[in-house]
């Protein structure tokens, strides 16, 4: 694969966007026991609300960020289906859970670049809770919103592209 030039308007390959499509199709069916669905992205309009975001930042051959959106009442289906028990939307275990499922994500995408011949290291999680959070990245990166619909709601996974030699977020590993 050829990673293409940054120049005042950088894209995300779309070998990226392919391995987090794929990873987010293969976790979620292992994980929910269901396929989740893309929506067009010319059709993204929606809101978190009140929700929880998972967070990864990676490094290599691209820099980039994951954010993983997940509204409340998303989350606390999809998750009691993954924990195998009910959680509470406020306890510390909803965001052990949130950062597990963006670890688990994180580290099959990961296998995916490194099939295609990208290096790529990601960093642990971080977890953010509120009402309609969106963290902001740098301004004039590139970026993909992707939502994805399943039986129990919908999420919201966001890529953000970087810029050789610069880093966001967490150093992989810290």
């Amino acid at each position: 694969m050829t990673i293409p030039k940054y120049s005042n308007k950088a894209v995300l390959p779309e070998e990226l966007v392919d391995c987090v499509k794929f990873s987010i199709t293969s976790v979620f069916q292992k994980s929910f026991q269901n396929s989740p669905t893309f929506q067009k992205e010319d059709t993204q309009t929606q809101e978190i609300g009140d929700g929880i975001v998972g967070i990864i930042s990676y490094t290599g051959d691209i820099t980039w960020i994951m954010m993983m959106s997940f509204p409340k009442d998303c989350a606390t289906r999809l998750f009691a289906r993954f924990a195998g028990f009910e959680l509470d939307y406020d306890s510390p275990d909803m965001g052990d859970v949130v950062g597990e499922m963006a670890n688990i994500l994180a580290g099959n995408i990961v296998g995916c670049l490194q099939e295609r011949g990208i290096k790529c290291a990601m960093s642990l999680p971080t977890l953010i809770r509120g009402f309609n959070v969106e963290p902001m990245s740098p301004r004039d990166l590139p970026s993909r919103k992707l939502v994805v619909t399943m039986p129990e709601g919908f999420v919201i996974v966001k890529v953000v592209g970087g810029k050789p030699g610069v880093s966001y977020g967490q150093v992989p590993g810290s």
